[in-house]
Protein backbone atom coordinates (compact mmCIF):
# COMPACT_ATOMS: atom_id res chain seq x y z
CA UNK A 1 0.00 0.00 0.00
CA UNK A 2 2.71 2.42 1.07
CA UNK A 3 4.18 1.66 -2.43
CA UNK A 4 1.27 2.16 -4.42
CA UNK A 5 0.70 5.86 -3.02
CA UNK A 6 4.08 7.15 -2.98
CA UNK A 7 4.54 5.87 -6.78
CA UNK A 8 1.40 7.40 -8.14
CA UNK A 9 0.93 10.70 -7.83
CA UNK A 10 -2.50 11.11 -8.95
CA UNK A 11 -3.49 9.09 -5.52
CA UNK A 12 -2.02 9.75 -1.85
CA UNK A 13 -2.22 13.18 -0.31
CA UNK A 14 1.03 15.39 1.33
CA UNK A 15 -0.86 14.13 4.51
CA UNK A 16 -0.68 10.47 3.88
CA UNK A 17 2.41 10.33 2.73
CA UNK A 18 3.60 12.87 5.91
CA UNK A 19 1.93 10.45 7.88
CA UNK A 20 4.08 7.26 6.18
CA UNK A 21 7.09 9.43 6.20
CA UNK A 22 7.18 9.53 10.35
CA UNK A 23 6.09 6.09 10.71
CA UNK A 24 8.77 4.81 8.57
CA UNK A 25 11.44 7.50 10.42
CA UNK A 26 10.03 6.14 13.51
CA UNK A 27 10.65 2.94 13.25
CA UNK A 28 14.16 3.19 11.90
CA UNK A 29 14.92 4.85 14.69
CA UNK A 30 13.62 2.19 17.28
CA UNK A 31 15.95 -0.24 14.79
CA UNK A 32 18.89 2.10 15.84
CA UNK A 33 17.64 2.19 19.44
CA UNK A 34 17.10 -1.46 20.04
CA UNK A 35 20.79 -2.68 17.71
CA UNK A 36 23.75 -3.43 19.85
CA UNK A 37 26.62 -3.42 17.35
CA UNK A 38 29.30 -6.06 17.96
CA UNK A 39 31.91 -2.55 19.34
CA UNK A 40 34.43 -3.44 22.21
CA UNK A 41 34.34 -0.43 24.63
CA UNK A 42 36.85 2.13 22.86
CA UNK A 43 38.69 5.57 24.44
CA UNK A 44 35.87 7.45 23.28
CA UNK A 45 33.10 5.77 25.06
CA UNK A 46 35.43 5.36 28.10
CA UNK A 47 35.33 9.57 27.97
CA UNK A 48 32.09 9.27 27.42
CA UNK A 49 31.08 6.65 30.45
CA UNK A 50 33.41 9.06 33.06
CA UNK A 51 31.41 12.03 32.39
CA UNK A 52 28.33 10.13 32.75
CA UNK A 53 29.59 9.10 36.07
CA UNK A 54 30.76 12.57 37.06
CA UNK A 55 26.88 13.85 36.19
CA UNK A 56 25.08 11.28 37.88
CA UNK A 57 26.72 12.57 40.86
CA UNK A 58 25.75 15.93 40.24
CA UNK A 59 24.22 18.83 42.69
CA UNK A 60 20.93 18.74 40.01
CA UNK A 61 18.95 16.06 40.54
CA UNK A 62 17.60 15.98 37.20
CA UNK A 63 20.86 15.43 36.13
CA UNK A 64 21.99 12.81 38.16
CA UNK A 65 18.75 10.59 37.12
CA UNK A 66 19.31 11.14 33.57
CA UNK A 67 23.23 10.24 33.80
CA UNK A 68 22.55 7.54 36.19
CA UNK A 69 19.71 6.08 33.35
CA UNK A 70 22.95 6.36 30.77
CA UNK A 71 25.40 4.85 32.58
CA UNK A 72 22.94 1.83 33.75
CA UNK A 73 22.58 1.09 30.14
CA UNK A 74 26.03 1.27 29.29
CA UNK A 75 27.05 -1.21 32.22
CA UNK A 76 24.40 -3.68 30.15
CA UNK A 77 25.87 -3.08 27.11
CA UNK A 78 29.40 -3.81 28.05
CA UNK A 79 29.14 -6.43 30.71
CA UNK A 80 32.11 -5.44 32.50
CA UNK A 81 32.74 -1.62 32.22
CA UNK A 82 31.16 -1.70 35.74
CA UNK A 83 34.28 -2.36 37.09
CA UNK A 84 36.28 0.92 35.67
CA UNK A 85 34.23 2.35 38.34
CA UNK A 86 34.25 0.45 41.33
CA UNK A 87 37.12 2.43 42.92
CA UNK A 88 35.79 5.62 42.50
CA UNK A 89 32.16 4.51 43.92
CA UNK A 90 34.45 3.39 47.19
CA UNK A 91 36.33 6.61 47.73
CA UNK A 92 32.67 8.20 47.55
CA UNK A 93 31.37 5.93 50.03
CA UNK A 94 34.28 5.72 52.35
CA UNK A 95 34.73 9.52 52.07
CA UNK A 96 38.24 9.76 53.98
CA UNK A 97 39.37 13.42 53.32
CA UNK A 98 35.69 14.90 54.01
CA UNK A 99 35.10 15.76 50.51
CA UNK A 100 32.10 14.09 49.64
CA UNK A 101 29.04 15.72 50.06
CA UNK A 102 25.47 14.74 50.36
CA UNK A 103 24.09 14.47 46.34
CA UNK A 104 27.04 12.64 45.95
CA UNK A 105 26.96 9.99 48.61
CA UNK A 106 23.42 9.57 47.14
CA UNK A 107 24.37 9.40 43.57
CA UNK A 108 26.96 6.72 44.25
CA UNK A 109 24.44 4.38 45.99
CA UNK A 110 21.75 4.80 43.16
CA UNK A 111 24.60 3.77 40.83
CA UNK A 112 25.42 0.92 42.66
CA UNK A 113 21.43 -0.15 43.33
CA UNK A 114 20.02 0.69 39.80
CA UNK A 115 19.00 -2.27 38.01
CA UNK A 116 17.58 -3.74 40.60
CA UNK A 117 18.52 -7.86 40.08
CA UNK A 118 21.19 -7.04 37.08
CA UNK A 119 22.82 -4.15 39.59
CA UNK A 120 26.23 -3.76 40.14
CA UNK A 121 25.61 -5.33 43.61
CA UNK A 122 24.19 -8.48 42.89
CA UNK A 123 27.02 -9.08 40.26
CA UNK A 124 29.21 -12.61 40.62
CA UNK A 125 31.81 -11.38 41.25
CA UNK A 126 34.29 -11.63 44.52
CA UNK A 127 36.52 -8.89 44.25
CA UNK A 128 33.73 -6.77 43.75
CA UNK A 129 31.95 -7.85 46.75
CA UNK A 130 35.40 -7.68 48.48
CA UNK A 131 35.70 -3.71 47.73
CA UNK A 132 31.85 -2.96 47.92
CA UNK A 133 30.22 -4.39 50.66
CA UNK A 134 32.97 -3.23 53.40
CA UNK A 135 32.44 -0.03 51.75
CA UNK A 136 29.08 0.04 52.07
CA UNK A 137 29.08 -1.39 55.90
CA UNK A 138 31.49 1.96 57.03
CA UNK A 139 29.93 4.21 54.71
CA UNK A 140 28.78 7.62 56.46
CA UNK A 141 25.85 9.86 55.17
CA UNK A 142 27.60 13.70 55.14
CA UNK A 143 24.12 14.72 56.58
CA UNK A 144 22.75 11.57 58.54
CA UNK A 145 19.96 13.36 59.53
CA UNK A 146 18.00 13.35 55.75
CA UNK A 147 15.65 10.80 55.93
CA UNK A 148 15.87 9.53 52.38
CA UNK A 149 19.57 8.40 52.78
CA UNK A 150 18.19 5.69 55.69
CA UNK A 151 15.68 4.74 53.34
CA UNK A 152 18.24 4.26 50.68
CA UNK A 153 20.25 2.18 52.67
CA UNK A 154 17.58 -0.12 53.72
CA UNK A 155 16.76 -0.34 49.95
CA UNK A 156 20.50 -1.36 49.32
CA UNK A 157 20.42 -3.87 52.40
CA UNK A 158 16.80 -5.63 51.35
CA UNK A 159 18.07 -5.71 47.35
CA UNK A 160 21.81 -7.39 48.41
CA UNK A 161 19.64 -10.14 50.84
CA UNK A 162 16.85 -10.61 48.07
CA UNK A 163 19.16 -11.08 45.34
CA UNK A 164 22.48 -12.33 46.78
CA UNK A 165 22.74 -16.03 45.91
CA UNK A 166 26.03 -18.70 46.55
CA UNK A 167 28.02 -18.70 43.64
CA UNK A 168 30.94 -20.84 42.71
CA UNK A 169 34.41 -20.28 45.00
CA UNK A 170 36.20 -23.28 43.19
CA UNK A 171 35.48 -24.51 39.85
CA UNK A 172 37.32 -27.92 37.79
CA UNK A 173 36.70 -29.50 35.13
CA UNK A 174 36.23 -33.27 34.98
CA UNK A 175 39.26 -34.89 33.49
CA UNK A 176 36.71 -37.21 30.84
CA UNK A 177 35.47 -33.99 29.23
CA UNK A 178 38.95 -33.95 27.33
CA UNK A 179 38.38 -36.82 25.36
CA UNK A 180 35.22 -35.36 24.09
CA UNK A 181 36.58 -31.75 23.13
CA UNK A 182 39.14 -34.11 21.58
CA UNK A 183 36.24 -35.58 19.26
CA UNK A 184 35.21 -32.41 18.02
CA UNK A 185 38.61 -31.28 16.34
CA UNK A 186 38.97 -34.82 15.06
CA UNK A 187 39.18 -35.05 11.15
CA UNK A 188 36.20 -37.23 9.93
CA UNK A 189 34.09 -38.24 6.52
CA UNK A 190 31.71 -35.20 5.46
CA UNK A 191 33.82 -33.13 8.30
CA UNK A 192 32.44 -29.56 7.59
CA UNK A 193 34.90 -27.65 9.98
CA UNK A 194 38.79 -27.39 9.29
CA UNK A 195 40.46 -30.21 10.81
CA UNK A 196 42.51 -28.62 14.23
CA UNK A 197 45.34 -30.30 15.52
CA UNK A 198 44.63 -32.07 19.13
CA UNK A 199 45.18 -30.33 22.21
CA UNK A 200 49.04 -31.25 23.70
CA UNK A 201 49.53 -32.15 27.01
CA UNK A 202 51.53 -28.74 28.41
CA UNK A 203 48.46 -26.60 26.82
CA UNK A 204 46.49 -28.89 29.23
CA UNK A 205 48.99 -28.73 32.65
CA UNK A 206 49.34 -24.57 32.03
CA UNK A 207 45.33 -24.51 32.17
CA UNK A 208 44.93 -27.07 34.96
CA UNK A 209 47.69 -24.59 36.71
CA UNK A 210 45.62 -21.43 35.56
CA UNK A 211 42.68 -22.59 37.21
CA UNK A 212 44.05 -23.86 40.23
CA UNK A 213 45.66 -20.23 40.52
CA UNK A 214 41.87 -18.70 40.32
CA UNK A 215 40.55 -21.36 42.46
CA UNK A 216 42.99 -20.49 45.12
CA UNK A 217 42.71 -16.66 44.63
CA UNK A 218 38.98 -16.73 44.83
CA UNK A 219 38.69 -18.46 47.90
CA UNK A 220 41.26 -16.22 49.74
CA UNK A 221 39.12 -13.30 48.23
CA UNK A 222 36.04 -14.71 50.17
CA UNK A 223 38.39 -15.39 53.25
CA UNK A 224 38.91 -11.73 53.45
CA UNK A 225 35.44 -10.53 52.56
CA UNK A 226 34.53 -12.83 55.69
CA UNK A 227 37.52 -11.16 57.99
CA UNK A 228 36.52 -7.94 56.97
CA UNK A 229 33.19 -8.03 58.07
CA UNK A 230 33.92 -9.95 60.87
CA UNK A 231 36.00 -6.98 62.30
CA UNK A 232 33.33 -4.63 61.44
CA UNK A 233 30.62 -6.46 63.59
CA UNK A 234 33.13 -6.94 66.68
CA UNK A 235 33.78 -3.07 66.29
CA UNK A 236 31.87 -1.52 69.32
CA UNK A 237 32.58 2.06 68.51
CA UNK A 238 30.52 1.64 65.34
CA UNK A 239 26.49 3.02 65.03
CA UNK A 240 24.13 -0.05 65.18
CA UNK A 241 23.34 0.70 61.76
CA UNK A 242 26.56 -0.73 60.06
CA UNK A 243 27.16 -3.79 62.72
CA UNK A 244 23.81 -4.75 61.53
CA UNK A 245 24.52 -4.40 57.98
CA UNK A 246 27.77 -6.34 58.83
CA UNK A 247 26.15 -9.16 60.68
CA UNK A 248 23.45 -9.65 57.68
CA UNK A 249 25.65 -9.37 54.64
CA UNK A 250 28.28 -11.46 57.08
CA UNK A 251 25.24 -14.13 57.52
CA UNK A 252 25.01 -14.71 53.09
CA UNK A 253 28.91 -16.14 53.12
CA UNK A 254 27.78 -19.28 54.88
CA UNK A 255 28.21 -22.23 52.33
CA UNK A 256 28.42 -26.41 52.49
CA UNK A 257 31.76 -26.01 50.39
CA UNK A 258 34.05 -24.09 52.87
CA UNK A 259 34.10 -23.61 56.04
CA UNK A 260 33.97 -20.46 58.13
CA UNK A 261 36.75 -19.24 60.19
CA UNK A 262 36.47 -20.30 63.92
CA UNK A 263 36.18 -16.45 65.12
CA UNK A 264 33.31 -15.68 62.79
CA UNK A 265 31.27 -18.93 63.92
CA UNK A 266 32.06 -17.75 67.50
CA UNK A 267 30.71 -14.49 66.85
CA UNK A 268 27.27 -16.01 65.82
CA UNK A 269 27.39 -17.81 69.05
CA UNK A 270 27.67 -14.84 71.13
CA UNK A 271 24.31 -13.26 68.98
CA UNK A 272 22.53 -16.01 70.94
CA UNK A 273 22.42 -14.06 73.98
CA UNK A 274 22.68 -10.52 72.22
CA UNK A 275 19.80 -7.79 73.93
CA UNK A 276 18.59 -7.47 70.26
CA UNK A 277 15.87 -9.85 69.04
CA UNK A 278 16.76 -9.42 65.49
CA UNK A 279 20.59 -10.31 66.18
CA UNK A 280 19.60 -13.64 68.37
CA UNK A 281 17.33 -14.61 64.89
CA UNK A 282 20.29 -14.13 62.74
CA UNK A 283 22.31 -15.86 65.33
CA UNK A 284 19.90 -19.27 65.33
CA UNK A 285 19.42 -19.08 61.56
CA UNK A 286 23.49 -19.69 61.12
CA UNK A 287 23.79 -21.83 63.44
CA UNK A 288 20.92 -24.57 62.50
CA UNK A 289 21.91 -23.77 58.85
CA UNK A 290 25.71 -24.31 60.15
CA UNK A 291 25.13 -28.00 61.24
CA UNK A 292 22.03 -28.83 58.51
CA UNK A 293 22.72 -32.38 57.03
CA UNK A 294 22.53 -32.87 53.67
CA UNK A 295 19.32 -34.09 51.88
CA UNK A 296 20.05 -37.02 50.06
CA UNK A 297 15.92 -37.59 48.76
CA UNK A 298 13.95 -40.83 49.30
CA UNK A 299 14.04 -42.26 45.63
CA UNK A 300 10.42 -43.71 45.41
CA UNK A 301 8.35 -45.02 42.57
CA UNK A 302 4.76 -43.51 41.28
CA UNK A 303 2.38 -44.79 42.26
CA UNK A 304 2.81 -44.15 46.03
CA UNK A 305 -0.05 -45.85 48.70
CA UNK A 306 0.69 -42.56 51.32
CA UNK A 307 -1.65 -42.46 54.35
CA UNK A 308 -1.98 -44.55 57.58
CA UNK A 309 -1.15 -48.49 57.07
CA UNK A 310 -0.44 -51.41 59.04
CA UNK A 311 3.20 -50.88 58.89
CA UNK A 312 3.30 -46.82 59.80
CA UNK A 313 0.92 -47.15 62.64
CA UNK A 314 3.60 -47.67 65.42
CA UNK A 315 4.79 -44.03 64.22
CA UNK A 316 1.08 -42.80 65.53
CA UNK A 317 0.49 -40.87 69.10
CA UNK A 318 -0.61 -42.36 71.70
CA UNK A 319 -0.72 -40.94 75.07
CA UNK A 320 -1.21 -44.05 76.94
CA UNK A 321 2.41 -44.59 76.18
CA UNK A 322 3.99 -41.36 77.04
CA UNK A 323 7.32 -42.06 79.04
CA UNK A 324 6.72 -40.22 82.51
CA UNK A 325 10.03 -41.21 84.23
CA UNK A 326 13.76 -39.82 83.82
CA UNK A 327 14.77 -44.07 82.74
CA UNK A 328 11.85 -44.43 80.45
CA UNK A 329 12.98 -40.20 78.83
CA UNK A 330 16.37 -41.89 78.34
CA UNK A 331 15.61 -44.78 76.96
CA UNK A 332 12.98 -43.10 74.56
CA UNK A 333 13.69 -43.30 70.78
CA UNK A 334 12.31 -40.26 68.71
CA UNK A 335 11.12 -40.32 65.02
CA UNK A 336 13.55 -37.43 63.23
CA UNK A 337 11.54 -37.02 60.71
CA UNK A 338 7.65 -37.36 60.75
CA UNK A 339 7.43 -37.49 56.70
CA UNK A 340 9.22 -41.20 56.78
CA UNK A 341 6.33 -43.59 56.61
CA UNK A 342 3.58 -41.58 55.80
CA UNK A 343 4.16 -42.05 51.78
CA UNK A 344 7.38 -44.38 51.70
CA UNK A 345 9.91 -46.23 53.73
CA UNK A 346 13.46 -45.30 52.93
CA UNK A 347 16.07 -48.20 52.57
CA UNK A 348 17.03 -47.92 55.54
CA UNK A 349 14.63 -46.57 58.52
CA UNK A 350 16.83 -44.72 60.87
CA UNK A 351 16.43 -43.26 63.93
CA UNK A 352 18.30 -41.16 66.97
CA UNK A 353 19.28 -43.69 69.56
CA UNK A 354 17.91 -42.81 73.12
CA UNK A 355 19.08 -39.84 74.99
CA UNK A 356 21.25 -42.23 77.15
CA UNK A 357 22.99 -43.76 74.18
CA UNK A 358 23.89 -41.23 72.25
CA UNK A 359 27.75 -41.31 72.29
CA UNK A 360 27.97 -37.52 69.95
CA UNK A 361 26.21 -35.72 73.05
CA UNK A 362 27.41 -37.92 75.91
CA UNK A 363 31.37 -37.28 74.97
CA UNK A 364 33.82 -36.04 77.72
CA UNK A 365 35.15 -32.48 77.86
CA UNK A 366 38.68 -33.85 76.38
CA UNK A 367 36.59 -35.16 73.22
CA UNK A 368 35.37 -32.02 72.75
CA UNK A 369 36.86 -30.09 69.22
CA UNK A 370 38.70 -26.56 70.10
CA UNK A 371 36.36 -24.65 69.31
CA UNK A 372 33.35 -26.50 71.50
CA UNK A 373 35.79 -26.39 74.29
CA UNK A 374 35.85 -22.40 74.07
CA UNK A 375 32.03 -21.98 74.39
CA UNK A 376 31.78 -24.72 77.50
CA UNK A 377 34.42 -22.52 79.24
CA UNK A 378 32.37 -19.33 79.17
CA UNK A 379 29.75 -19.80 81.92
CA UNK A 380 28.57 -16.76 81.59
CA UNK A 381 27.73 -17.66 77.76
CA UNK A 382 25.90 -20.80 79.13
CA UNK A 383 23.65 -19.13 81.82
CA UNK A 384 22.34 -16.39 79.87
CA UNK A 385 21.64 -18.68 76.98
CA UNK A 386 20.09 -21.16 78.71
CA UNK A 387 18.29 -18.45 81.17
CA UNK A 388 16.87 -16.87 77.58
CA UNK A 389 15.71 -19.80 75.54
CA UNK A 390 14.04 -21.64 78.16
CA UNK A 391 11.76 -18.39 77.79
CA UNK A 392 12.00 -17.55 74.38
CA UNK A 393 10.39 -19.67 70.99
CA UNK A 394 11.58 -18.05 67.84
Amino acid sequence: MTKKLLNDPLRGFPQTIESIMEGSISLMHTKRLVHRPLVGLTSTHLEALQLAFRFSTSTYALVRQTAQKVLDGSFTWWSYSYKLFIDNLVQLLENKEKTTNYEQFKGALYVLANGKQASILTRQDWEVIEKIWPALCLAESPDPSKQSIVALFDYVQDLIITNHTSFQIEFKFPDNIFKFADALLEDYEGNIHKSLPLISKELIQGSNKREAEINAKNKRTYNNIASSLCQICCNKALHWRHVDFAQTLLSLLLRRDTILHSDIILHFFQLLISDSIKNKKIGYKFLCFLDRGENNGVGAKWPIKFGIRKDNSFLLYDADKLPSGQKEWDNSEFHHKPHWGFYTWPKEFKVYASPLHQDWSNREYSQFTQLEQSIIKDTEFLHKFASLYSLEIF
